[in-house]
């Protein structure tokens, strides 16, 4: 069973441990040892953590797995009305639990917690692990697409809308020509 619960200055030393449980497996097949080393200090070093969580708006999260830590998320405020799902992590031996979804769900139940005028996300665009949730009162799904440019009946079906949105959103371009 996943429980979660907010972090605290006092957890900087746990994260750190988390971190280093999960972060060579992570990125150890992708960058360079001495790569690594730097990303991880910069990261995941108490004191860069504490300055993560006082100065640069990032709450961070403990997750349970029976009791035990097993992952953490941190969410940053980046403005007024966006959050950014900045770390989602668990141990490698919990991949394929369920614990991702749940990390997720927990994030975005915080949000709808601490910014209520956010309360329809959109659960098929929410599917890859790279959240970035834009807070505004919306009327509906056409309103979020409209939000990012992607309007007019050229291309109406749903895939192609998902794709566009997800692009825009993400990445910052997709003209979808």
């Amino acid at each position: 069973m996943f429980t979660i619960r907010k972090a605290t200055i006092d957890d900087r030393s746990l994260i750190h441990d988390l971190a280093s449980r999960i972060w060579e497996n992570t990125y150890g097949k992708i960058l360079s040892k001495e790569q690594l080393d730097y990303m991880f200090d910069m990261m995941y070093a108490p004191d860069n953590i504490l300055k993560q969580m006082e100065e640069l708006h990032h709450q961070y999260f403990i997750i349970l797995a029976d009791d035990m830590p097993a992952g953490y998320l941190s969410i940053e405020k980046t403005g007024e009305n966006t959050y950014n799902f900045q770390k989602i992590y668990s141990l490698p031996e919990m991949h394929g639990t369920g614990i991702g979804r749940f990390i997720i769900e927990q994030g975005i139940n915080y949000l709808k917690e601490v910014h209520t005028a956010l309360i329809k996300l959109l659960d098929e665009y929410c599917k890859t692990f790279h959240y970035r949730i834009i807070c505004k009162p919306l009327q509906s799904r056409h309103r979020l697409l409209q939000t990012y440019g992607i309007t007019g009946n050229r291309h109406t079906g749903p895939s192609y809308r998902k794709r566009l949105f997800h692009e825009r959103l993400y990445h910052g371009h997709g003209s979808g020509e």
